[in-house]
């Protein structure tokens, strides 16, 4: 039976900074409201990794982009995250997308509340493909120099990139 202290707090965990620490038996970390009492770290914890990137480096007009992703989470336990996935065009700006598949210049989550199993490793596998050239995002000027594809966890609820944002780097050739 669960004690009443669980999920009685006034914030979240993550709000509170307890996000990476428990007060269970199991080591589960800390999530949604934050529980009261005594927290502590678990297990040396492993923040979970993404990878992103594509099979070419270089991408002409009529060619199909495909975006490879592969994630992996270490720890022994469940950790949640939210998931984003994006674009960087030859001018640095930057587009999402959604969890709806909606491109957009506001960042969100691909995937919120993503739970990553534990001991968890996916991929490579590719999730995304974009056909060349593309309007939205902005893929579609083979003289203005690199592109990127991006991708990152952030902790649930934030957009606080937990071991920052992965990126590959790809051209656009002709036309």
């Amino acid at each position: 039976e669960d004690s009443p202290c669980v999920d009685a707090g006034s914030m979240t965990a993550s709000d509170a900074g307890m996000y990476m620490k428990t007060t269970r038996t199991d080591d589960v970390p800390d999530d949604g409201v934050v529980d009261i009492g005594y927290h502590y770290s678990p297990v040396p914890v492993r923040l979970p990794k993404v990878q992103v990137s594509t099979p070419s480096d270089t991408y002409s007009y009529g060619d199909v982009l495909e975006i490879v992703f592969e994630a992996v989470n270490e720890n022994p336990f469940p950790y949640p995250v939210d998931f984003y996935a994006g674009i960087y065009s030859c001018h640095l700006e930057a587009w999402a997308i959604d969890a709806n598949g909606v491109w957009s210049t506001s960042p969100s989550p691909c995937i919120a509340s993503l739970e990553l199993p534990a001991n968890f490793s996916f991929g490579p596998t590719t999730l995304l493909r974009i056909n060349l050239p593309s309007e939205v995002p902005p893929i579609s000027d083979p003289n203005c120099g690199r592109y990127f594809v991006a991708a990152g966890f952030a902790r649930v609820g934030t957009a606080t990139f937990l071991d920052g944002i992965y990126l590959s780097a790809f051209d656009l050739v002709g036309d």
